[in-house]
């Protein structure tokens, strides 16, 4: 009968290959890495899609306020015109206004001077 020392393999001189635990600890670390890589790329992406919205956004509402600010920039001249145009007719009418009470001053004394005179 051949013995137990005959029936197995002697390990002395073959190396039986076991798992390669180091290799799957860093496939697996390496797996997470690229797992929480792609979930950090997919958020930065996101973000950047929001602010990109938001900037457009901030573009619009620029333009229009400068469309307004024009639009009062405008109105504002035509008022100063307006308001220079009122100044001038304001002071011609003053002007005349005076004219005419002096006439007025000038045919009150002439009538007392006649009226005097009967």
């Amino acid at each position: 009968m051949p013995t137990a020392e005959h029936e197995r393999p002697s390990r002395q001189g073959a190396h039986a290959p076991g798992r390669p635990w180091l290799l799957i600890i860093a496939s697996l670390l390496l797996a997470g890495l690229a797992l929480w890589t792609g979930v950090q790329y997919r958020r930065s992406a996101e973000r950047e899609q929001r602010l990109r919205a938001e900037i457009k956004q901030v573009y619009l509402e620029a333009e229009t306020l400068r469309s307004a600010v024009a639009q009062l920039r405008e109105r504002a001249t035509l008022l100063k015109q307006q308001a220079g145009a009122l100044t001038v007719e304001r002071d011609g009418l003053a002007s005349r206004l005076e004219k005419v009470e002096a006439e007025l001053a000038s045919l009150k004394t002439r009538r007392g001077r006649n009226a005097g005179r009967r």
